[in-house]
């Protein structure tokens, strides 16, 4: 290889690095969310709402009867509580019945395994707890 050639190569190469280190900096993606155990839907935020928990008091989170969503997104502090998905009659959360969701935790609940539609919680004690739908 001749000089001028070591140069031109050499000049392509640390432009292609170049490149790769901006679409690392600098993402190329397109800012949705994609939720893997959903089949790699892309998901927007449709709805995010904050409650204030009181103690022993089941409460309707989410009461759309929607099968669109793609998950919910439930954080909580200061309270454990017992978690139905479903709006069936005389179905309520109680301390000993219901999905268990520790305080100060996050979780995403995917419509694959949790229904869309309505949510009722039971708080153990004073709390928040936030619930972001996405679609």
């Amino acid at each position: 290889m001749d000089k001028d050639t070591k140069v031109i190569a050499t000049t392509v190469i640390g432009i292609i690095a170049l490149l790769g280190v901006f679409v690392v900096l600098f993402g190329g993606g397109d800012g949705k969310v994609r939720l893997g155990g959903a089949g790699e839907l892309e998901a927007d935020t449709a709805s995010s709402t904050t409650y204030t928990l009181v103690a022993e008091t089941a409460i309707v989170i989410h009461g759309t009867t929607t099968t669109a969503c793609i998950a919910r997104t439930i954080g909580v502090v200061g309270s454990d509580i017992n978690i139905i998905f479903t709006d069936d009659e005389g179905v309520t959360p109680t301390r000993v019945v219901g999905l268990l969701q520790l305080a100060s935790t996050t979780a995403v609940y995917e419509n694959t395994i949790y229904p869309c539609g309505q949510i009722t919680v039971f708080p153990f004690s004073i709390g928040t707890l936030d619930i972001i739908e996405t679609k």
